[in-house]
């Protein structure tokens, strides 16, 4: 089991939406000069929104990028304490691009892989995100084992899903998120391209799979999914 640091952020508003992965690339690029910042993460992710296409029904515009931080241990996800100096030279490159400090909107979470069929991380894969919240009276716990042995067999049998999925990700949060993001899961459903993302996404089929039912432990209301591509990828050397 792996653990993660996901955030779920919006640019500074100075910036459009489609100078945001171009600023954000910038603010990894900024931090990468202290070695302390990076050197507990395995992978690196900026998932940023997608733009040029019709994209994904019930997708949100309300954001613009998921971040997907893998780390070892969760000690390693864990807030980080920076020397003063460089503590404020990082919170200040975070405000340039983001709307507030990344801590703010970052949860911890440990990693369930229900399927992997040789993702590899390059730019341009695409993501569907889903930021899951479970219906008042359901654990997190439920909520998880509800997608894992239900919902996640029922998406995978829909036509198209096995030739098109290329990974699926449970990530079940561990620790108490920041306020405004209390979500109980979140998970990645990958595919290699933007186009074999909607040809799958657009089936009214998998719309409905995905929408679920009202019988369901999560609360759609309170759910948010992210169509996203990458825009930036680092994976730490193998030692």
């Amino acid at each position: 089991m792996g653990y993660k640091m996901i955030y779920l952020a919006r640019r500074n508003p100075v910036a459009t939406a489609a100078e945001f992965p171009k600023l954000w690339r910038s603010h990894a690029a900024f931090v990468s000069q202290f070695g302390s910042v990076g050197s507990r993460f395995t992978q690196v992710m900026q998932c940023s929104r997608v733009l040029d296409v019709p994209g994904v029904a019930g997708a949100s515009q309300d954001y613009d990028g998921v971040a997907v931080l893998s780390c070892p241990t969760l000690e390693d996800t864990l807030t980080q304490t920076l020397p003063p100096d460089i503590r404020v030279k990082v919170d200040t490159d975070e405000r340039r691009v983001f709307d507030g400090l990344v801590e703010d909107f970052t949860m911890r979470a440990s990693e369930h892989v229900l399927l992997d069929a040789g993702f590899d991380a390059a730019r341009e894969r695409a993501a569907l995100i889903t930021f899951i919240k479970a219906k008042p009276g359901v654990s997190g716990a439920a909520l998880a084992q509800d997608f894992r042995e239900k919902r996640w067999p029922a998406l995978r049998a829909l036509p198209g899903m096995t030739q098109r999925v290329v990974r699926c990700v449970l990530n079940e949060i561990v620790e108490k998120p920041p306020a405004g993001y209390e979500y109980d899961a979140i998970n990645e459903l990958w595919f290699a391209s933007v186009a074999d993302a909607v040809s799958v996404l657009s089936d009214p089929a998998v719309q409905a799979a995905m929408s679920g039912q009202p019988a369901d432990v999560h609360d759609p209301a309170r759910t948010v999914q992210m169509f996203t591509r990458i825009t930036h990828t680092w994976t730490a050397p193998k030692s």
